[in-house]
């Protein structure tokens, strides 16, 4: 027996002023089908204040609704992922243009979801989005806490987070941005210990000893876990947690690819895209982690 799915989803759950989008009248008279995972999905979206919508063609963005329907009860939260991933691509188009409306790749909030059986009326359902488990179990620190209350948190730890969320933790998950944070995260990292180390021993600019130890030409970002950790604090990550250093190498190569290409690799699926820039992730933080025990 079929069971029908209608999630209703606000893309600008912000409600303040300048958080609406602003659409074409035309656009909430259609409804769009897409294929999520091989689940036929179909969407509206309503005009939202019409007291204030203009009478040239144009509204503010009301509410989306997701229809689409699953063979039994075990695949009604499989395709209720799919209406979130559908329901996100559209909030995507309207962010990417306006963003205003909210963060691109943020998934629009659920404000109902009901199911129907074949035959039967609507009712309720509590759909709780799937997480993915994150792998660090220790326990927040004090002292951790502590010192993001003075201080702030450091870039790093900013970075390596958002990579974290966009990778395992978001409902609407984006590898790309998750390696581009994360290879951010490592390079910029080490460039400002080291700066720092240089700056505690009065020995001239990082760049003088980069340069003056390696040729520019033979120069890549792993290097500074390996060639430049050597020449400065005596110790390579490459030596020391070779597998870590490999996979330091590989987020570098995908950072570069997705920089001029969009994409991790050619011919990846949307799951093997992601299970590849959790790996990345996991080998950033353990990069990260090396080098900091090693100049504290």
């Amino acid at each position: 027996m079929t069971i029908d799915l209608r999630g209703v989803l606000d893309p600008a759950p912000t409600k303040h002023i300048g958080t609406s989008g602003y659409i074409e009248v035309a656009l909430t008279e259609m409804t769009h089908e897409v294929d999520v995972g091989g689940h036929a999905v179909h969407l509206s979206i309503a005009s939202g204040n019409t007291a204030m919508s203009s009478t040239e063609g144009g509204t503010f963005v009301g509410l989306i609704t997701v229809l689409a329907t699953a063979d039994d009860d075990t695949q009604i939260d499989e395709v209720a992922q799919a209406m979130m991933t559908a329901a996100t691509r559209l909030s995507d188009a309207i962010r990417s243009r306006q963003p205003n409306v909210g963060l691109v790749g943020q998934p629009p909030e659920f404000v109902s979801f009901a199911v129907r059986k074949e035959g039967g009326t609507w009712g309720s359902y509590n759909y709780w989005p799937p997480t993915r488990p994150w792998y660090v179990n220790d326990v927040l620190e004090t002292d951790y806490v502590v010192s993001a209350l003075k201080d702030d948190l450091g870039l790093t730890d900013r970075l390596l987070a958002q990579a974290a969320f966009w990778s395992f933790h978001a409902e609407g998950s984006d590898p790309q941005t998750a390696v581009l944070l994360a290879a951010i995260a490592c390079e910029s990292h080490a460039k400002s210990t080291f700066h720092a180390i240089f700056e505690s021993r009065n020995d001239g600019l990082l760049g003088d000893v980069l340069f003056g130890k390696i040729p520019p030409s033979t120069f890549s970002s792993s290097d500074l876990y390996h060639r430049v950790a050597i020449a400065i604090v005596g110790h390579s990550l490459k030596d020391i947690e070779p597998a870590t250093y490999k996979g330091l190498v590989r987020l570098f190569e995908l950072r570069n690819k997705v920089a001029h290409t969009g994409r991790l690799e050619p011919g990846l699926d949307a799951a093997e895209s992601l299970r590849l820039a959790q790996a990345s992730v996991r080998d950033a933080y353990a990069a990260v982690a090396w080098l900091r025990a090693i100049t504290v």
